[in-house]
């Protein structure tokens, strides 16, 4: 039987806790990745980017870690060897050259390193990559730099030098504080040093430090997060991230280490990311898009409440600069509707950057592609659709435009899960977390569900 007609057949409580089950994309970006195509999208990149007279945003991509984290999704290379570090920021000394060589006026408005772990490099290092950045870009008087750490690497002295070259805003991965869940998950961390290293960081000068945690890991129960939650009053930072644990064995080895019957089951993940909402708001956090907290004054939830809340590759920012330039093995930029990803093999993009035959994957967005994407990040970031602004914005009358899609809400409309008033389409607070769902209805690219993380 078709699933369509057999989902329909359900009663509606037995619906809304299928759909609660369903894989869906994250939607960090529109379309998603899994449409890109191998070709030359080297050429009409650089291209563009010799034409850029607007500052952009820049994410480099740190792919080492010390040790092995059995739930991580991130391309990474594991290795105590720190000299593998210095052979990687040569072959991106590189690339940043053949960048800089189209255009030498670059002025880059926001810097942000991700991994792996960036936090792999040595103060040395790091010292290093910034001057390859300065001798080669343009940083903007206020540009703004953030850092994701892995709070085990992390000293005095190395917090202090990453401020003195101009970072202000610090992630650091926490996932959980519950000794079991942390030894089955291969990441033994103390909470006294993460207390420290946050005092650290504001001592030396961050303005902002965001604490990731993961919900839905194996041991993880109501009283395990509740010692996760106990622990960030504690901690008491600036920003909150609570991310879904993805469980996908195929595609991740590490992640068969776990045993099924440890896993929560749906029914409880739900309740323990009810919980963590529940109390992080009543922390004084307030909950931002699908899975981040932000206290009332920081500038993320500054920029949710003025409704200019963005998301891209990253996540959630209050950055609204949608010129992305991906430097590093794996790294995908958006400069001027096109959108590229560096190879993923580390060796092969070692050979991409010695012969300047980098990106050979990516897309041409169409104004189909920038229409929906726009549609999906508002939903996304505001949980509201809203049709008479899209009609404006593109010149299009939306209503016909995506009658097709009207369609399928009415039927979500009458499970309670999205309401309407005028031409403003919004999700019920109970139902938030079903966002990714309702986005998926306007992705003109639907694909295997099972590539895809669940709603919970």
């Amino acid at each position: 039987m078709n699933l369509l007609k057999q989902t329909y057949e359900l009663t509606p409580a037995e619906h809304i806790a299928y759909l609660y089950q369903r894989n869906v994309p994250r939607y960090t970006s529109y379309p998603t990745a899994l449409e890109f195509s191998v070709d030359d999208y080297n050429t009409p990149l650089l291209a563009n980017i010799a034409n850029l007279s607007t500052p952009i945003s820049l994410y480099i991509h740190i792919p080492f870690c010390h040790s092995l984290c059995y739930y991580c999704g991130c391309n990474k290379r594991v290795t105590r060897d720190n000299s593998k570090a210095d052979e990687y920021l040569h072959y991106l000394g590189l690339e940043i050259a053949q960048i800089a060589q189209h255009n030498p006026e670059i002025t880059i408005s926001h810097i942000h390193y991700g991994g792996g772990s960036p936090s792999f490099l040595s103060i040395e290092q790091h010292t290093k990559l910034m001057h390859l950045l300065t001798s080669h870009f343009n940083l903007a008087s206020e540009c703004q730099m953030s850092i994701e750490c892995d709070p085990r690497n992390l000293t005095p002295p190395y917090i202090q030098h990453l401020a003195k070259l101009g970072f202000t805003r610090m992630s650091l991965g926490v996932q959980d504080v519950d000794p079991i869940v942390q030894t089955t998950i291969n990441r033994v961390q103390s909470s006294s040093h993460i207390q420290a290293c946050i005092a650290d960081a504001y001592h030396a000068g961050f303005s902002s430090i965001n604490l990731d945690i993961i919900v839905g890991l194996p041991e993880q129960n109501l009283t395990t997060i509740q010692h996760t939650l106990s622990a960030l009053a504690q901690f008491n930072v600036d920003r909150i991230s609570v991310f879904n644990y993805a469980h996908l064995p195929e595609r991740f080895a590490a992640q068969r280490k776990f045993s099924k019957h440890n896993m929560p089951a749906p029914e409880l993940k739900q309740q323990m990311t009810s919980h963590i909402a529940q109390t992080l708001q009543s922390m004084g956090y307030q909950a931002i898009g699908m899975d981040h907290f932000a206290k009332p004054n920081d500038s993320l939830a500054v920029a949710a409440n003025k409704g200019v809340l963005s998301r891209n590759f990253q996540g959630y920012t209050c950055d609204q600069n949608d010129q992305i330039l991906g430097l590093g093995v794996s790294a995908i930029s958006n400069i001027s509707h096109i959108r590229a990803q560096n190879a993923v093999d580390l060796k092969r993009y070692y050979q991409q950057v010695t012969t300047e035959s980098l990106r050979h994957k990516g897309r041409q967005l169409t104004q189909d592609d920038l229409i929906r994407g726009d549609l999906i990040n508002q939903l996304m970031c505001n949980y509201t659709i809203n049709l008479a602004a899209i009609s404006q914005r593109w010149s299009i009358d939306a209503d016909k435009y995506f009658a097709h899609e009207i369609d399928s809400l009415a039927f979500y409309s009458s499970l309670g899960i999205v309401t309407k008033h005028q031409q403003q389409y919004s999700i019920s607070t109970q139902h938030k977390p079903l966002v990714r769902v309702i986005a998926q209805l306007f992705d003109q690219y639907k694909k295997d569900q099972t590539r895809f993380s669940s709603v919970i």
